[in-house]
């Protein structure tokens, strides 16, 4: 079967990145064997995907950006890691007394979070994370504020002065 050879290259590239996802860190002597090609081909391919800014060159391999770990959808950064965010999520939310209000922030870590509040009782819980309002939102004792403003639906949190103003009121 006859691979063409511009598939090939996107294969292993894409093989990089999802390592790369996973540990965070490649080495270029441990992508040649698992890739089976040369090391001046796996260079390149990091110096391919640094310049797309999909990673950072370093001695010996790549570590990966925080541009491209943004650009990882929200699903697949909550996955990342998730044992040690639940982990952080739980020691936050014992820190926190029923009735108090919260500002929580979007992320993945946060997500955690909210889960983890779902324990308490009559929270006042003030976000700009489309996520952790509708986890949260359903909560009988609950009172959530979703910040308003400009929406980005590929992080999933609301932006922008409409979405601060509300908070100086606070």
């Amino acid at each position: 079967m006859f691979i063409d050879e511009g598939l090939k290259i996107d294969i292993r590239r894409n093989k990089i990145l999802e390592i790369l996802a996973r540990d965070g860190k490649v080495r270029v002597s441990s992508l040649r064997q698992l890739l089976d090609v040369s090391e001046v081909t796996i260079r390149n391919d990091l110096s391919e995907l640094e310049k797309a800014g999909r990673l950072e060159r370093i001695s010996g391999g790549a570590i990966q950006t925080m541009k491209n770990f943004y650009n990882m959808d929200f699903q697949r950064r909550k996955n990342r890691k998730a044992q040690f965010k639940q982990a952080i999520g739980c020691a936050a939310s014992d820190l926190v007394q029923d009735g108090e209000t919260l500002m929580i922030n979007s992320g993945t870590t946060t997500f955690f979070t909210a889960i983890e509040l779902k324990k308490h009782k009559n929270l006042n819980i003030l976000t700009n994370s489309l996520s952790v309002a509708v986890e949260l939102g359903e909560h009988p004792t609950f009172r959530v504020i979703l910040l308003g403003g400009e929406i980005n639906s590929h992080y999933s949190f609301t932006y922008g002065n409409d979405a601060a103003d509300p908070v100086k009121e606070v």
